[in-house]
């Protein structure tokens, strides 16, 4: 007895028709998918950004031009692109700043 097919493309790769892809898959997280998973790894951020090398905004909020005493933004990239935490307080410095870079690696698609 052999199980039966639930959605067509188990139906057809039964039949061994070819699946074909108009587009290449990318192993890269969009950048506010990426930034919603460093805020799952690091739940006391508080507010983070992603910038390309030109300053745009990708995704996220920007952080306060002011910055108040407690602040203290943590900022991960290269030439290519910025990845800008801030986190509260309390939070472990390193652990963010392990977090944000594992986020930048999902944007590039090396993670």
């Amino acid at each position: 007895m052999s199980a039966m097919p639930t959605v067509t493309s188990q139906a057809t790769r039964e039949r061994g028709t070819a699946v074909l892809w108009r587009r290449k898959m990318s192993a890269a997280l969009r950048p506010e998918f990426a930034l919603a998973y460093l805020r799952e790894l690091s739940p006391e951020i508080e507010r983070c950004s992603l910038q390309d090398r030109e300053g745009r905004l990708l995704a996220g909020d920007p952080l306060p031009a002011g910055a108040s005493p407690g602040d203290d933004p943590i900022f991960v990239g290269d030439e290519q692109l910025t990845l800008a935490v801030l986190a509260g307080a309390r939070t472990p410095r390193m652990l963010v700043e392990f977090d944000a870079r594992l986020a930048l690696a999902a944007v590039r698609g090396r993670c």
